[in-house]
């Protein structure tokens, strides 16, 4: 849709052949990475458009060049922390993944768990996302593109600058799929001599290439060392001699610093191009390293894709289009995709993350649809963090303004809670929250503090109305909603006895909780804090309010009102 209508403003970042959606996913998913040493940026944006085996990603063209500059800045300046931590990214071994695809290749794949299968398949698929691209090196490339062209610019017109650049970003060093041709050629010259037989030649291509055809996830169903080599050795010889040579000529050496001291004269630009075009080499032979390994990967993933087809009698066509999560569907639960959902992912798929920033009316309208219908089931049930049976009353903490009137009766609901809530957890009952989960802040808090804790329960503040009074029973798992507020305007107050801040509940009753504190009597109750203007309320919201103070306090009969200055004392503002 995005692309359809504003296809100038996109830019394409990725163009593959791949044959499987999870393939498409993995893809996907390599242009969020990042690292917070070297590139702590990342593509907010991207839409992927997977049709047939075709898959193309797009991000936004602004997006991309702020991305380059914000990182082209810092190579520019040669920031010594990101080279430093940029070189041990390029030197850092990849002992899980290469352990792991040793142990699968090693293996007969005949495992007879659907789901065991699956999950291999996942765990390849994210270490693999984690060890080869732990951080996108599409960005590290375009901010060192960037970093150059600036320093080229400082010295030479800018029409020259575009045709330097590709001598400078590149290196004179053959890529494995070069040397990997140029092996193909001399295999298939040897056949043509009656050197090699082509059955060997086929063997000894494979024992080195087997996996490359795959880097991405395009599965050759045939025997692609055969393919290449028949198709060679139909090419005159004389043609392929000629190329053999042309590749043989390639060098390790990199003649780009040659360059660079023929067309620039300062010597401190000069330095920092040399210096960058080393950074530029190993980044690319680090590409060059992780597409020959993603091959491999691609390799055992479709092995095991071949084994759950198996297992399970679904058809490997079909297996192709689904995503990761259906496969454990499939698996767990024999949840299989219909042909039409298969048929019609064939045709076209379409994979987006699209961050928005909603404000105003539309904001508001996004947050009403989650936050505050009011679900009308008194028994709410909700994963148990810590155990504990305890009945009080909700106190709904959306902001930290609202810790403040948390008292003794009170049980704490919040989507989730943080350092800045202990105060308020020390006094509550118990604790319910939407996220986290059992080593979550709430969770483990609750557990120290041998209080009841909910977690889980999504949409929890429309879920449990604030002021309601409920039993909240972590031993059985669930919440109850004895006796439901819905629609009223509670006033907030503060039980005398927790009335321990004065910038809310005033002076006057301040010094009254300093008195209880050293045990001289004082009549108990409650405050309503200074910042309340009890004119904003209703005679059913202070009916309501007397209500929960005869249920506080059972054992008086009457009611002393007292406000905290004289002023307020004055017959114009009695009610």
């Amino acid at each position: 849709m995005l692309i359809n209508s504003t296809r100038e403003n996109w830019k394409i970042i990725n163009y593959r052949n791949v044959d499987d959606m999870i393939a498409a996913e993995f893809l996907h998913d390599l242009y969020n990475r990042y690292d917070y040493s070297v590139n702590s940026i990342r593509f907010r944006n991207t839409i992927s458009i997977y049709k047939g085996n075709v898959f193309e990603s797009y991000a936004p063209k602004d997006e991309w060049d702020n991305l380059g500059r914000r990182l082209g800045r810092r190579f520019y300046n040669l920031e010594a922390d990101l080279l430093k931590q940029l070189d041990l990214y390029i030197k850092k071994p990849k002992n899980r993944l290469i352990n792991m695809l040793q142990e699968i290749s090693s293996e007969k794949i005949s495992l007879d768990s659907s789901l065991e299968t699956v999950e291999r398949i996942a765990s390849l698929q994210y270490t693999a996302l984690g060890e080869i691209y732990g951080i996108n090196l599409v960005q590290i490339e375009h901010g060192l593109k960037w970093a150059m062209e600036q320093l080229l610019l400082e010295e030479i017109p800018k029409e020259d600058v575009r045709k330097y650049i590709p001598y400078l970003l590149g290196s004179e060093k053959a890529t494995i799929g070069v040397i990997a041709e140029k092996t193909a050629l001399a295999l298939s010259i040897k056949v043509s001599e009656k050197k090699l037989t082509l059955r060997e030649a086929e063997k000894e291509y494979l024992s080195k290439y087997k996996n490359l055809n795959y880097a991405y996830g395009a599965v050759k169903k045939n025997n692609v060392a055969a393919e290449k080599l028949k198709y060679l050795i139909e090419t005159p010889l004389k043609e392929r001699i000629q190329l053999f040579n042309k590749l043989d000529n390639l060098t390790d050496c990199n003649k780009s610093n040659s360059l660079v001291d023929k067309i620039i004269r300062s010597h401190e630009i000069r330095d920092k191009l040399i210096k960058l075009n080393d950074i530029a080499i190993k980044v690319g032979d680090l590409r060059d390293k992780n597409k020959a390994l993603m091959g491999q990967v691609a390799y055992q993933r479709n092995r095991l894709l071949n084994n759950l087809a198996s297992l399970t009698g679904e058809k490997r066509e079909n297996l192709s289009r689904y995503m990761l999560f259906e496969l454990f569907e499939l698996a767990e639960n024999q949840k299989r995709l219909s042909e039409e959902t298969i048929n019609l992912r064939y045709d076209y798929v379409v994979l987006n993350r699209i961050e928005n920033c909603l404000i105003g009316d539309k904001a508001r309208e996004a947050t009403l649809v989650v936050d505050f219908k009011t679900d009308k089931n008194d028994q709410i049930k909700g994963t148990t963090a810590s155990m504990g049976n305890v009945k009080g009353y909700v106190k709904h903490v959306r902001d930290i303004s609202d810790l403040n009137y948390i008292t003794k009766e009170d049980i704490l609901v919040a989507k989730g809670t943080d350092f800045n809530f202990m105060d308020a957890m020390m006094k509550s009952k118990g604790f319910i929250t939407e996220e986290g989960g059992i080593l979550s802040h709430a969770a483990v808090i609750a557990r120290e503090l041998k209080k009841p804790c909910l977690i889980g329960i999504p949409n929890v503040f429309s879920k449990i109305p604030e002021g309601s009074f409920i039993n909240l029973n972590a031993d059985q798992g669930y919440v109850k909603v004895i006796h439901r507020k819905v629609n009223e305007k509670k006033i907030p107050f503060v039980k005398l006895d927790d009335a321990s801040n004065s910038v809310i509940v005033g002076n006057k009753a301040y010094r009254l909780y300093e008195l209880l504190k050293h045990n001289i009597n004082v009549l108990p109750g409650i405050v309503i804090p200074s910042s309340i203007n009890i004119n904003d309320y209703t005679a059913n919201d202070v009916e309501i309010l007397l209500n929960e103070i005869k249920m506080l306090f059972p054992e008086c009969s009457h009611l002393v009102v007292r406000s905290s200055s004289p002023s307020e004392d004055l017959i114009d503002n009695c009610r």
